[in-house]
C-alpha cells in the first residue's frame, strides 16, 4: 500500500469565569479551536497507472482550523 503523511490534529480550549457578585452568579467565556495548528494531511495519491491523474493527490482528509467563541451567563 502507499504510505501518506500523517501530521497530529491538535484541538485545544481555553475557558475563563468572571464573577459577578454572588458566588452562583458568573460568565464564563470559551474559546474552542479544532485543527489548531492547521495542519494539512495528504490523501493518497492516485495509484492506478492508467489514469491521467496517475501520482496526483486530489484528497485532503479532515478539515481546516474551526475557532469557536461562547460567552455563557450563570445566575
Amino acid at each position: 500500500g502507499v504510505q501518506t503523511c500523517a501530521l497530529p490534529i491538535w484541538d485545544a480550549s481555553l475557558l475563563k469565569k468572571f464573577s459577578l457578585g454572588p458566588e452562583s452568579r458568573y460568565l464564563q467565556l470559551r474559546i474552542e479551536a479544532q485543527n489548531l495548528l492547521n495542519h494539512m494531511n495528504c490523501g493518497v495519491p492516485v495509484t492506478d497507472i492508467t489514469s491521467a491523474t496517475f501520482g496526483r493527490i486530489n484528497t485532503q482528509p479532515g478539515a481546516a482550523r474551526v475557532m469557536m467563541i461562547a460567552a455563557k451567563l450563570y445566575f
